[in-house]
């Protein structure tokens, strides 16, 4: 699988002004409007599943090393850590 952020990269760097994280989603959109001049409107909540425990719970050290070296981009331009 490859990096998330290649697929908002045009030529090797990213070609997109605003970055929305789905963890943060109703925020980033909020700052979005804000940016842009518009009008914020609140994002509907659909299909709320139930709540589930974070990545660092699911995964132990090596495979958080492993993952954080594979998707070093990624962790870097979407702010995850590990």
């Amino acid at each position: 699988m490859e990096p998330q952020v290649d697929y908002l990269k045009i030529d090797g760097s990213v070609k997109v002004d605003i970055i929305m994280r789905f963890e943060t989603i109703s925020d980033d959109f909020s700052a979005a409007c804000k940016r842009l001049g518009l009008p914020s409107l609140k994002l509907p909540r659909r299909n709320k599943g139930i709540e589930r425990a974070t990545y660092h719970e699911y995964l132990d050290k090596p495979m958080q090393r492993m993952i954080g070296a594979r998707y070093r981009e990624d962790v870097t331009t979407f702010g995850y850590q590990f």
